[in-house]
């Protein structure tokens, strides 16, 4: 599909019904998002359509924007359930992470690697971020009071996906090989 070409609406309707459908299956099986807590799906519902458009289309910005809507709602959503409002102030280093799926999802699906390995770098930045802010206001000052418990394990485990991931952006960022040789 070149990037001039619109998708029949046939698609379009196709993928905007599945997440409806999806909406609709979360809502009466799933008994997260019961009586007045189903607010929260009025912010993911639109961010999950407008990632399934955004992969149809392909639209890079339609992703990472779907993702940030996505994880915002999925962030109220949580705390609406938990009632630990005060981790906004760790818990929006979410939002660069879910910029970064985003960038990552469109360079895959648009074969975009400067949009890819931008992606990978802010998943990189915004895992070390919440690691951080978490442990700084979970661990050392204790926010929630101890209502998340933070493992012993957790830092080491966090050092690790830092780890991984960087390795992974590496890997991605490896110049083309030359195709004159």
């Amino acid at each position: 599909m070149t990037a001039n070409r619109q998708p029949p609406p046939g698609v379009i309707l196709g993928g905007v019904l599945i997440v409806i459908g999806l909406s609709v299956l979360a809502v009466r099986y799933l008994d997260v998002f019961a009586g007045e807590s189903i607010w929260p799906l009025f912010i993911i519902g639109p961010g999950l359509l407008m990632i399934v458009l955004g992969l149809i289309l392909p639209n890079v910005p339609m992703l990472v924007g779907g993702c940030v809507v996505a994880t915002i709602g999925g962030i109220l959503a949580w705390q609406n359930q938990t009632g630990l409002w005060a981790t906004w102030a760790w818990i929006w280093a979410l939002i660069p992470i879910a910029s970064g799926v985003g960038s990552l999802l469109g360079g895959i699906r648009t074969g975009d690697r400067e949009a890819r390995n931008s992606g990978l770098w802010q998943i990189v930045i915004g895992v070390a971020l919440l690691a951080v802010f978490f442990l700084f206001f979970e661990q050392f000052i204790g926010l929630s009071g101890g209502e998340i418990p933070v493992p012993e394990w957790a830092m080491p485990a966090v050092l690790m996906g830092l780890g991984v991931l960087i390795l992974l952006r590496d890997f991605f960022e490896r110049p083309d090989p030359d195709p004159t040789t």
